[in-house]
């Protein structure tokens, strides 16, 4: 069982945040602006809502408790299905709300979502290497650089994958409108703030495309089943691979798609074959 007092249980509590807001403003305003409003409206109530289904489950234990909890992801997950909405921080919540409810496969799998958003977020690397623990699953191991990285790449560790991609595309207009403004005026100051603003557009710009790459090239996924059977091949008549299922949690990496089965890689090496049911993507 896990401690559920060791869980880092903060949450975005205050209301939604402006980014999160901006985000789906841009993306309602195909709409009317009545509508835009309107669903705004409705998905900052849905996050209080959920929010207060989490503080209500804290103060239970039990089946009091899954019960708020499994409500509360279901509502931080409604702000994703009907609001288009994909932030680290929302997938951080959706995981903690998982893990309290004792969906520890749920858990990870939103951890791991929300960890290729906001890669250093202290308090999702705690409760994501908890829930590892607790399963018994091995963490990553820790390449000798990361410390390093971490140091030197600091922004990429610190802000969001959205902000990193609103501050580049930022930077790339003003380095235009700056280069423009040269044909007229060739001040130093001008070529000097140009060369400063291009030096950090090449630093989130490349922070951005390296989470990109890592987003939407790289596919991996976690088990979500309880128990999971693994096969030598896409179907059921396969012999199995491992005579013990796979936990709720396991990870694994992509390699190929077969109708409802997916061929996959775990971090020990091994390559097999899982049905799609038993396992979502990240």
């Amino acid at each position: 069982m896990i401690c559920l007092s060791n869980i880092r249980r903060r949450v975005v509590t205050s209301r939604l945040p402006f980014l999160l807001l901006g985000i789906i403003g841009i993306i309602l305003a195909l709409n009317s602006t009545t509508g835009v409003a309107s669903s705004l409206d409705e998905a900052e109530n849905l996050f209080v809502k959920a929010q207060a289904s989490y503080r209500e489950g804290l103060e239970h234990t039990g089946k009091k408790r899954r019960i708020s909890m499994l409500k509360a992801a279901n509502q931080f997950e409604s702000l994703v299905r009907l609001h288009g909405l994909e932030n680290g921080k929302l997938f951080y919540n959706i995981g903690n709300a998982y893990l309290e409810a004792g969906e520890r496969g749920k858990a990870i799998l939103y951890y791991r979502k929300a960890e290729r958003l906001t890669p250093g977020f202290y308090d999702l690397t705690y409760n994501l290497n908890l829930a590892r623990r607790e399963l018994q699953l091995p963490a990553p191991e820790k390449e000798w650089w990361s410390d390093i990285a971490r140091a030197l790449f600091f922004w990429h560790f610190m802000f969001d994958y959205q902000l990193r991609r609103i501050v580049a595309v930022t930077l790339f207009v003003f380095i235009w409108i700056l280069l423009t403004a040269t044909v007229f005026n060739r001040h130093y100051l001008i070529k000097s703030i140009i060369f400063l603003n291009l030096f950090f557009f090449v630093a989130f710009g490349g922070s951005f495309l390296v989470s990109a790459y890592r987003l939407h090239l790289i596919e991996a996924g976690v088990v979500t089943s309880v128990s999971t059977p693994t096969r030598k091949g896409p179907g059921f008549s396969y012999e199995k691979v491992y005579e013990q299922n796979l936990p709720a949690g396991t990870e694994f990496r992509l390699l190929k798609k077969q109708g409802e089965w997916w061929k996959v890689r775990l971090p020990s090496g091994d390559d097999l074959w899982l049905h799609n049911k038993d396992a979502d993507l990240i």
